[in-house]
């Protein structure tokens, strides 16, 4: 598929609706952001990358994603073909290339595009991360695991004041704090910074996702917090 230059993308602000404008807006900045940049990498708390040729791909490689997803929307392709659409371009890259930090990078920014054009698949970044098999077994055992928990905490998003509801399947003593753990709410996606103190042996994320852990040991409460906006900055 061939890629929108900047000229036109910025083309198309005049000929569609505010829903399409606002989509290829967003896209358009996509791809004018250095996504692999050193602040880039700093900022997820990594060394950069010291293959320059690699980071020039994939920048190029997301170029060309963000560019033919502006394509499909100024043709008014339904969530189903946008969906297929960016499916295609994840099976383009190889996750054996890459190392995890990569990996998880990679599928950040295809979260990222997902989330502009209002689709999901998380389940397939999920096998592509994982493979396929294990994401089959993390789900078998989520379905079956049922076991009554030991109790049940409330905590009401920023974003949209949900309540997130987390259930503590079983506690023992002698078992440290965590620590603080960056989530996002599943109805608006914003993120949010929890805490569920000592004696947590075994937990379930009812409706939100888990983004990332901050060990006590490197984070207080401030520090935290300087980090939840980092990621709120990052990924949205």
């Amino acid at each position: 598929m061939n890629a929108f230059d900047y000229v036109g993308l910025q083309s198309l602000k005049h000929k569609h609706m505010p829903d399409n404008q606002s989509t290829i807006t967003k896209l358009i900045a996509f791809k004018e952001r250095d996504k692999f940049s050193s602040s880039a990498w700093e900022e997820r708390g990594l060394n950069p990358s010291p293959d320059d040729e690699m980071s020039h791909y994939l920048q190029q490689f997301f170029n060309d994603c963000a560019a033919g997803l502006a394509d499909a929307v100024e043709n008014e392709a339904s969530p189903a073909k946008l969906k297929s659409l960016l499916k295609r371009y994840l099976g383009k890259i190889k996750y054996r290339d890459y190392d995890t930090e990569e990996g998880e990078f990679i599928c950040d920014l295809f979260e990222e595009m997902a989330h502009i054009i209002g689709v999901n698949i998380n389940d397939d970044l999920n096998n592509w991360l994982h493979g396929r098999t294990l994401n089959v077994l993390w789900k078998l055992k989520s379905i079956f695991n049922k076991t009554k928990p030991a109790e049940i905490q409330f905590t009401s998003c920023t974003g949209c004041e949900v309540e997130l509801e987390t259930h503590i399947i079983s506690k023992q003593e002698g078992i440290p704090d965590q620590g603080w753990m960056i989530v996002r709410c599943n109805n608006c996606n914003e993120f949010n910074l929890l805490s569920f103190g000592k004696g947590i042996r075994q937990i379930q994320f009812i409706n939100y996702g888990w983004i990332e852990t901050l060990p006590p040991d490197k984070f207080n409460h401030t520090q935290a917090l300087t980090r939840l906006q980092q990621v709120r900055t990052y990924r949205r």
